[in-house]
């Protein structure tokens, strides 16, 4: 990612304030229009935790046919971070896309998936990735629409 010319921010939802996830998604949705129309803005969007800060959620995931699997499944479940975005995270953070295209705007119990060049290579050392993700993202329970930040 490009970090020059990107401004961050964080603010609190505290539960007491939010008590729903649309409460959450409604006041998200209104900053990201709002910051978006400032000058000099070309993109906003939210997330759950930054990169390379210690704000993310950890799991281990498997990808069910994967030419990378060995058949261990201590090692065909790695551990990574799973990070929420809003519509927006890839451009506004400058990332080079080596394949598939940035998060669109969600229709209801769709789920999108993003992976790295690492995890891309570990499960799918002759390329191809992308649309073999489907089986991950079947197998992935959606989350709820306020972790979706």
């Amino acid at each position: 990612f490009e970090p020059a010319g990107v401004l961050t921010l964080r603010v609190p939802m505290p539960a007491q304030m939010f008590p729903d996830t649309g409460h959450v998604r409604s006041l998200q949705e209104n900053l990201v229009m709002r910051l978006s129309a400032l000058p000099g803005v070309t993109t906003a969007s939210a997330t759950t935790a930054l990169p390379l800060s210690a704000g993310a959620s950890q799991t281990t995931v498997g990808i069910p046919g994967a030419p990378g699997n060995t058949g261990d499944e201590d090692r065909d479940r790695p551990l990574i971070d799973h990070v929420g975005v809003r519509p927006g995270y890839v451009e506004a953070l400058g990332m080079r896309l080596l394949e598939g295209s940035g998060f669109m705007p969600r229709v209801s119990g769709d789920l999108e998936i993003m992976i790295d060049h690492t995890l891309a290579e570990y499960f799918f050392p002759n390329g191809g990735a992308l649309g073999a993700l489907r089986a991950l993202r079947a197998a992935m329970k959606p989350p709820a629409e306020g972790d979706q930040t």
